[in-house]
């Protein structure tokens, strides 16, 4: 699961959505349009450009992170280079992240699933 929340103090999420592993790590590639569609929404992901989901069906537009305005408040989007985060350009409805150090990056995975197999999110506490 991937999500995100306005800061570290904060017990709601903003965005939010989950999927198995390998539909969230599934690498499109950096098509404008690409996505690959799993538990009703629409991933995003590439090493080397972005990643995020959107709501299922109703398109993204990745310059490299998605700038579709439809229904905002059900996106995310962080930046990826030389497979690493930079930046956290969209958190729901919220943009032009990418400086900002008070938005919260939250990844989930289910025990056994990979990483550190304990199960337990991975808070981005310090920004991006």
């Amino acid at each position: 699961m991937l999500g995100c929340k306005a800061n570290i103090n904060s017990n709601v999420m903003i965005a939010a959505a989950e999927a198995p592993r390998a539909d969230v790590l599934f690498d499109v590639g950096q098509a404008n349009d690409g996505r690959h569609n799993a538990n009703g929404t629409d991933w995003y992901y590439s090493p080397e450009y972005s990643w995020g989901f959107a709501p299922e069906g109703v398109g993204v537009s990745r310059n490299s992170c998605d700038t579709n305005n439809v229904r905002p408040e059900e996106r995310l989007c962080w930046h990826t280079r030389n497979q690493s985060m930079n930046g956290g350009w969209r958190c729901g409805s919220r943009t032009g992240l990418n400086g900002d150090r008070t938005f919260v990056r939250t990844l989930w995975q289910p025990e056994g699933a990979g990483g550190d197999g304990d199960g337990g999110g991975l808070d981005g506490g310090d920004g991006p």
